[in-house]
């Protein structure tokens, strides 16, 4: 038998509501397996790349909006958006330098869907509303982000 699970989620998560797994039978070798599933893996990922953005670490890619720099991960852009994942990927001159300036969108609008790319919550004061839409946008940041606003 074989069961699918890490020692940190089965100490987390057994026995919470929110966890759930599911019984299967293997075809091959005609024994049960279980496939685990954690339905706060997702928040936990996300949660852990932002303390490493926090914290500088591993950031590998400067956006640079007029005088202001902010750190990011290109891999974490790229999942986030076709936008940065054609300048990061597409063999541009951007693929390898280490900071990229950023033109069309302010450093506040900009800051703010980083933000979400890294946390999923987005502060929309209402002054903001339709710069935030025209540079998410721009960066093509998820759907949800331009469905929300």
């Amino acid at each position: 038998m074989r069961v699918l699970w890490t020692r940190e989620s089965y100490y987390s998560d057994i026995g919470s509501s929110q966890c759930r797994s599911q019984l299967t039978m293997s075809d091959e070798d005609n024994e049960e397996s279980f496939k685990y599933v954690s339905s706060q893996h997702s928040d936990r990922l996300v949660s852990r790349l932002r303390c490493l953005l926090e914290r500088s670490c591993f950031t590998d890619i400067t956006l640079a909006v007029g005088k202001n720099r902010i750190q990011a991960h290109r891999l974490v852009l790229c999942a986030a958006s076709p936008y940065f994942e054609a300048m990061f990927m597409s063999g541009l001159s951007e693929t390898d330098q280490n900071v990229v300036e950023i033109h069309g969108v302010a450093e506040r609008h900009l800051q703010l869907l980083l933000d979400f790319i890294y946390s999923g919550e987005l502060l929309i004061d209402s002054d903001d509303v339709q710069e935030l839409l025209a540079a998410a946008g721009f960066i093509s940041s998820h759907r949800s982000c331009g469905r929300l606003l």
